[in-house]
């Protein structure tokens, strides 16, 4: 008999949701137990009334066998709900249909017109359908490769697929032609580190306002997505472009692999923009060159780009010109209620 437990708050209804990633990955050397830090986030934001979510999991002779996360944004993605955070042993696909079905139903119930998924937060979207091999870098997706056939047996279909490419200090990229002494590049300065996130946050909200996926954020949601990442971040793995007024035209974020066991020594591209006026001169080769530069001297061996949407070709020739080879290949699925 399977029953279905729902829960919209952070007691300890929420353990049967923990517990059921250990028992789907307990054979799986690549993934990441890290990956579930993003239940307390979840849990975290929904208390502080940024998000509301209703935690739901299919149990079965008091196992958990099938979970999903649905999730509503309270301000900054207007009708739009996500489902993240979903699970599902091979044996009980139906179970983890019937589980996105519900996800959908209470969405669409508060009043949701659209939902995408997985998707658990800002950073974190997509579901991994090549590539399962590879190593689960840091807030990226890692699944089993049956999960698309249990979207898909929810009335789920690809709205886009989204690739990464791998590149290796056995194949160093030679950058060339780089642009005018006009443009500065920096790291972001731990001195003023407030300023620096907010000037981020405003270039990358004018560069990818119109993305998939980008969801505008308040000022408040900005800082506390930055105190987040602070631990694992490298200050000097972010840098910034600025013209001769001091005004950011191009930005670079990596991130250390916090999920490697250590010594780490795999670096995520996180994003890559040029401002429009500055496109075509160079300067993502400038702040490129300066990121290899210091990935090499600190020591780490592969970096991985991640999220470049199929239909952007521009960054995908770029990367094989730079010595990138072909990495994994996620979709973000999508639906109406």
């Amino acid at each position: 008999m399977i029953r279905f437990l729902h829960t919209e708050s952070s007691g300890s209804d929420i353990e049967p949701f923990r517990r059921l990633a250990s028992a789907v990955y307990q054979s799986d050397p690549v993934w990441a137990p890290q990956s579930e830090e993003a239940i307390d986030e979840c849990l975290a934001r929904a208390a502080a009334g940024e998000i509301e979510i209703r935690a739901t999991v299919a149990i079965e002779d008091d196992r958990p066998i099938a979970r999903a996360m649905a999730l509503l944004p309270r301000e900054r993605d207007p009708g739009r709900g996500w489902i993240g955070l979903f699970e599902c042993l091979p044996d009980s696909k139906e179970s983890g249909a019937a589980v996105l079905e519900q996800c959908v139903a209470w969405l669409g119930s508060r009043g949701a017109t659209e939902v995408l998924g997985p998707r658990s937060d800002e950073i974190r979207a997509g579901l991994l359908i090549d590539g399962f091999n590879r190593p689960h870098t840091v807030f990226t997706a890692h699944n089993p490769a049956f999960y698309p056939e249990v979207f898909e047996a929810a009335g789920f279909g690809v709205r886009h697929r989204m690739l990464s490419y791998e590149f290796s200090r056995d194949r160093v990229p030679t950058f060339r032609d780089l642009p005018m002494r006009s443009v500065a590049i920096r790291s972001a300065d731990p001195a003023r580190l407030e300023e620096d996130i907010a000037r981020i946050e405003t270039f990358q909200d004018s560069v990818f306002r119109s993305d998939v996926g980008r969801v505008r954020r308040s000022a408040d949601r900005s800082r506390s997505l930055a105190r987040r990442l602070l631990p694992i971040l490298d200050l000097d793995l972010v840098v910034m472009a600025e013209d001769e007024a001091g005004q950011t035209v191009g930005v670079v974020i990596c991130l250390p692999d916090a999920w490697q066991p250590p010594p780490v020594d795999r670096a995520r591209l996180v994003s890559v923009g040029v401002t429009s006026g500055w496109r075509g001169r160079r300067v993502s080769m400038a702040m490129g060159s300066e990121v290899v530069r210091r990935l090499l001297a600190k020591g780490y061996r592969t970096l991985e780009g991640s999220w470049v949407m199929e239909d952007n070709t521009r960054p995908q020739v770029l990367a094989r010109a730079l010595g990138g080879t072909p990495g994994r290949v996620f979709a973000l699925y999508g639906r109406r209620p």
